[in-house]
């Protein structure tokens, strides 16, 4: 079987991309959307207040929180690229030996930077995978993503202001 993990044209780097804004937005990262755009190296930029956060004042509980948040995002823009491809663009379910790939990659990352437990790692993957999931299989946001990706395409590059302005929609859902 055939990885869906790469990208097969600009088209399906248009939908991945999509997923991963919706994928923050619903995670309440929108703060951090900086810039989408097809032509830099770095296709999704984010502000540097997504990576770092640092007050003398906050706790070690705090901050470890924030990682933990943080790693949450990071696993919802991963499979949101993922889902909204295989789903949306390619209609199609998404393969088992991919999902595999992408939680083991994940709960490593959960367990390395964040200092989790394998279980607490797996939870929150099956948890995001399960959402996630439900999400990018309701006909809203489909349409929603098919606008974006759409509007990525045509424009090549979105401006945080933009590309949240595409993402408003998902709050009538």
């Amino acid at each position: 079987m055939e990885s869906n993990l790469r990208y097969i044209d600009e088209t399906d780097r248009c939908y991945g991309l999509a997923g991963s804004a919706i994928g923050l937005y619903i995670y309440d990262g929108e703060p951090f959307i900086k810039m989408i755009s097809l032509d830099d190296e770095e296709k999704l930029q984010l502000s540097n207040d997504f990576y770092f956060v640092s007050n003398p004042r906050f706790s070690a509980r705090l901050m470890w929180n924030r990682m933990v948040k943080q790693y949450e995002m990071t696993i919802a823009m991963t499979l949101s690229d993922f889902l909204c491809r295989c789903i949306v663009n390619r209609k199609s379910r998404p393969s088992a030996d991919d999902r595999e790939m992408i939680r083991v990659v994940a709960t490593n990352e959960g367990v390395e930077s964040c200092s989790l437990e394998q279980e607490e790692a797996d939870a929150i993957f099956e948890k995001t995978y399960n959402y996630l999931n439900r999400v990018f299989n309701h006909s809203g946001v489909q349409s929603i993503a098919r606008d974006f990706a759409a509007e990525l395409g045509r424009r090549r590059h979105l401006d945080r202001i933009e590309a949240i302005e595409l993402l408003q929609a998902l709050r009538m859902l």
